[in-house]
């Protein structure tokens, strides 16, 4: 994600984004007007933070039997919860002007590594 750091523009890659809370709280029985209460931010303001949003999705779509939970990994999602909450990710984040969904129930992780990669170069050369 592309972010505005101290008044000088830079990349920034992030895990996460500001409205990635969003999505484990719908996932825990909450409503979109109970999170935007709660956290005081709006979805417009949280898009114009980010030139653009790289969606890897999760193994646990596509790719099943390479996801990776507790004990081995820190991920304390079973698979059918991953899959929610990477629903629930494309939902909130689609809606960004410059988003770029990789999905990987045909790439390898070579092949997905390289499409984020050329869409980190489409979206810098955009912002320049």
């Amino acid at each position: 994600m592309l972010d505005t750091f101290a008044g000088e523009d830079r990349v920034v890659l992030t895990h996460r984004g500001t409205l990635d809370p969003l999505a484990f709280c719908l996932a825990n029985g909450w409503t979109e007007d109970r999170f935007w209460q709660v956290s005081g931010m709006q979805l417009v303001e949280e898009y114009q933070r980010y030139h653009g949003v790289i969606h890897l999705v999760s193994t646990a779509v596509g790719a099943p039997q390479f996801y990776r939970f507790r004990p081995e990994e820190h991920r304390p999602e079973s698979p059918k919860e991953a899959a929610v909450l990477d629903a629930h990710l494309a939902r909130i984040w689609g809606g960004h002007p410059r988003y770029v969904r990789i999905a990987n129930d045909t790439l390898d992780w070579p092949s997905k590594s390289k499409a984020a990669l050329t869409a980190l170069r489409c979206l810098l050369d955009a912002h320049a």
